[in-house]
């Protein structure tokens, strides 16, 4: 899967195995959360129930490109070209890639489905909890695309280091406190 849009359909289709119907709380990490914005849009449109969607550290796609554009070393256009090739030549010999460069096309194959992805509006509520490091406003990107109640919260961490102890621990009471307030008698009832 290579668009955001088939990744949301593919993990809908493998949660409602699961979980046939909602109410659904969804929460996604980094590119994650971008794939939980969509799938939390699917389900929607479908009639479908989502009473929380949390975004870990996810840029929206606009900001995600200035940020990515920011960031970049100046040799970065020459890496990805490189290691693009590598990958191709790797998988027209039908080779497994070794782990760095897995990670890279994972990678790789998220960020462009990222600067891709048609996004919409979300008329439903959204926590989304950035990491006090990352660059950019604390709604990254989110502000003009929630419709519905925006909640703002930050860990003291950097990306990469937010869901590893001890940072871990204060993401997962925010999580707990999204989901405590999205499951409150008085959520339900406005719904």
């Amino acid at each position: 899967y290579t668009e955001v849009e088939d990744i949301a359909a593919h993990f809908i289709r493998e949660m409602k195995q699961v979980r046939p119907e909602g109410p659904y709380l969804l929460c996604g990490f980094s590119f994650g959360g971008l794939v939980a914005y969509e799938m939390a849009q699917q389900l929607k449109r479908n009639g479908d129930e989502v009473r929380m969607l949390a975004l870990l550290d996810t840029y929206a796609p606009k900001l995600f490109g200035e940020v990515m554009k920011n960031e970049a070393k100046i040799y970065a256009p020459l890496k990805k070209a490189v290691m693009r090739q590598m990958v191709k030549w790797q998988h027209d010999r039908g080779k497994v890639l070794a782990p760095k460069l897995r990670h890279f096309n994972i990678i790789d194959t998220y960020d462009e489905a990222t600067y891709r992805y048609a996004i919409k509006p979300y008329d439903g509520p959204v926590l989304m909890i950035k990491a006090a490091a990352s660059p950019g406003p604390d709604h990254m990107g989110w502000k003009d695309l929630v419709k519905g109640e925006l909640t703002l919260a930050s860990t003291p961490s950097d990306h990469y280091n937010m869901i590893k102890d001890p940072h871990v621990k204060t993401l997962s009471k925010l999580v707990e406190q999204g989901i405590t307030q999205a499951m409150e008698p008085t959520a339900m009832q406005a719904v």
